[in-house]
């Protein structure tokens, strides 16, 4: 996935958006999640690329705690 070719304002909505489906994770005491944020690793790399096109962009945002 081309992540510098994406708009500054889609790549805060990326980062959104990997935060709210974690927390949906994290909030559904089920074993089987929703979204398999922490069971699969692409979340986590995905959303590492993301917040490091914001740093180089130098564009404040709330970084994911995993």
């Amino acid at each position: 996935m081309n992540i510098p070719g994406f708009t500054t304002k889609t790549l805060l909505e990326f980062n959104a958006k990997v935060k709210e489906c974690l927390r949906k994770d994290d909030d559904n005491s089920s074993a089987e999640k929703d979204y398999g944020v922490r069971s699969f690793p692409d979340w986590r790399e995905f959303s590492n690329k993301i917040e490091e096109e914001l740093k180089r962009r130098d564009v404040q945002f709330d970084s994911i705690q995993w």
